[in-house]
């Protein structure tokens, strides 16, 4: 019996692959290739003079300072002044229309885009960075958050970014 069941099994294979039929087909292929569009940018990320309470040097202090893409300055708890900030002014050399997204690099962690650093202590703070296009032109302004830390000092960072259009 088992004999007869091996036999059935082979003729059935071989039957099944002798039937096998093989069919071809093709399909065309197409890219458009853009050439990239040259960003320069004229005024820098500037978040001004920060005035802060002793909170912030010991490590307890909260808030914010922040500076809008149209240049609006906003503070909060334990920030008790921000002036002399300006946001920044990239322009391209075409309009990226109204669907354009920036897409900001770096950081340490995914809810902060910028790590600003004192050279002369070596300390740092971070800092959320928002954006306004408006035809060619891109507006970046940001905010430092206390929950970073703040401390005397003058900092500095940079931001990369990419534009999707």
């Amino acid at each position: 019996m088992r004999k007869y069941f091996l036999l059935s099994t082979v003729a059935l294979m071989m039957a099944t692959n002798a039937n096998a039929t093989a069919v071809g087909g093709s399909f065309s292929a197409t890219a458009e290739l853009i050439e990239a569009t040259t960003i320069s940018c004229s005024q820098n990320l500037n978040f001004g003079t920060i005035v802060f309470t002793e909170h912030y040097n010991s490590g307890e202090g909260g808030g914010y300072a922040m500076i809008t893409p149209d240049g609006e300055t906003k503070i909060s708890n334990d920030v008790v002044s921000m002036t002399g900030a300006t946001p920044a002014l990239c322009s391209a050399d075409e309009d990226f229309g109204d669907s354009a997204q920036i897409v900001i690099h770096g950081g340490d962690d995914s809810s902060y885009q910028l790590k600003l650093t004192d050279t002369t202590t070596n300390k740092t703070t971070c800092a959320s960075v928002s954006y306004k296009i408006q035809g060619s032109d891109i507006y970046f302004g940001g905010a430092i958050d206390g929950a970073c830390g703040m401390y005397a000092g003058t900092y500095t960072g940079t931001v990369t970014f990419s534009v999707i259009y």
